[in-house]
């Protein structure tokens, strides 16, 4: 659903998830309806690339606590954004 406490305790126990069930994760939150009522859907730009843009902002953040979590693949619609951002988290976690 659109609940955003929801998704957000799933995307917040990804590894137990993942533990529990003994199979990788799949985590799928790229430009959800979510992400839109947590930012506030009357805040979001009307212009629908700068909409966009917003939520794919927000899946780079949901995204990446998923993988602090212990997600195991990501789908998301703006892989190059992602790529940039787990570029970054990864030297910051792992050493660059």
């Amino acid at each position: 659903g659109a609940d955003p406490a929801g998704n957000l305790a799933l995307l917040a126990h990804a590894g137990a998830m993942a533990r529990a069930i003994g199979r990788p994760i799949v985590v799928g939150a790229s430009r959800k309806r979510f992400l839109a009522r947590l930012l506030g859907e009357a805040s979001l730009p009307t212009d629908p690339a700068a909409r966009q843009a917003a939520l794919d902002d927000a899946t780079v953040g949901a995204s990446l606590a998923a993988v602090a979590a212990g997600a195991h693949v990501l789908r998301v619609h703006d892989v190059g954004r992602l790529r940039a951002a787990l570029t970054a988290y990864r030297a910051v976690t792992h050493g660059a």
